[in-house]
């Protein structure tokens, strides 16, 4: 887990502490288990690039929610380009 922390944190990624309990807890997702983070982080990625195109995913979707979850800062084009980072770094765990 220390791993993680120090690879994201070379990218200036500093997610919450919430975002790390969530790596080791697992769901069941088609009959294989899956991380709750990487589910979580796949369908943010794709909120994030439906508000990158100029929608709003839901009505009580906020992008403020998702920097302070994920500690990750910019403009729309690098938050994207940072939580897909995030994504293959999990499917690489």
């Amino acid at each position: 887990m220390q791993d993680l922390k120090d690879y994201l944190a070379k990218e200036g990624i500093n997610p919450s502490e919430n975002f790390f309990l969530s790596v080791e807890n697992y769901t069941n997702f088609n009959g294989k288990p899956m991380a709750i983070a990487y589910y979580n982080v796949c369908i943010e990625s794709r909120n994030l690039k439906l508000w990158e195109a100029g929608m709003k995913p839901t009505r009580n979707w906020y992008v403020s929610d998702v920097k302070k979850y994920y500690g990750i800062k910019g403009n729309k084009a690098k938050l994207v380009s940072q939580i897909e980072f995030i994504r293959e770094t999990l499917l690489l765990e």
